[in-house]
């Protein structure tokens, strides 16, 4: 089976504003209950990674749901392995990380990611966006990690913007922060992630080098739209998904 799990426990600090980020609506709805829609096509129950303004975010999702609390928010990797601790998957289980801030996320975009794992056994599989720039609409994407291929077409790395240098910058593949995990491998290697980065984070990207390093396969699977992949950092970039 597969297990989906939420992350929306971040501050959101550049949205300037005392709601929780992912309980800002996009056309009357919530984000996360968009991200809760299409997580629900694969796991009926997902776990909620909540944090901050926790007692917000689950009065606002009601209290018969699964949540796993991050008392510090330390990163992506953080968030996850918090979340590994809440449940206990079992070793058959396919492990899907969903940010609570993307609201275009669709159903068959979670089946088509799993079922991307399951069809080459890759320890990872993960959305990404192909962009000709970052002009215009565009440069909502252009503070995403930078996807690093190896010469066969795998994944080899996620660079985060803030860590990349010039030339990786100008990489135009981006990543949006849709994962499939073999789940016995992300147990097995959650705990490994460090915080040596501009942040001072335990990023989640960082697995996909560590898986790279142990010769297992990373999988890219570019999405066909690119505002599905869109996300929501500041409120300008709310503005430019509601008229998306």
């Amino acid at each position: 089976m597969a297990h989906v799990i939420i992350l929306a426990a971040g501050k959101g600090k550049r949205m300037r504003s005392v709601l929780p980020k992912v309980l800002h609506a996009v056309a009357g709805i919530p984000m996360i209950e968009r991200v809760l829609t299409a997580a629900e096509a694969v796991c009926p129950r997902p776990t909620i990674v909540v944090g901050h303004r926790a007692t917000d975010v689950i009065a606002a999702l009601g209290p018969d749901r699964d949540y796993a609390v991050q008392t510090e928010q330390r990163g992506t990797g953080h968030a996850v392995h918090c979340a590994l601790e809440a449940f206990k998957p079992g070793d058959d289980d396919d492990i899907v990380v969903l940010p609570g801030d993307h609201p275009f996320v669709t159903p068959a975009m979670v089946r088509d990611l799993v079922s991307s794992r399951r069809a080459t056994d890759a320890a990872i599989a993960l959305a990404t966006v192909r962009l000709d720039d970052f002009e215009g609409p565009r440069a909502q994407f252009s503070g995403c990690g930078r996807i690093i291929r190896s010469k066969d077409g795998d994944v080899a790395g996620i660079v985060e913007r803030g860590d990349a240098t010039e030339e990786q910058a100008c990489i135009t593949e981006v990543n949006v922060s849709y994962y499939c995990f073999r789940g016995p491998w992300l147990k097995g290697n959650i705990a490994g992630l460090g915080s040596g980065n501009a942040a001072g984070e335990r990023y989640l990207t960082d697995l996909v080098s560590i898986a790279y390093s142990q010769n297992e396969r990373v999988i890219g699977m570019p999405l066909h739209d690119a505002r599905e992949g869109m996300g929501v950092n500041t409120p300008e970039q709310l503005d430019a998904l509601v008229s998306a």
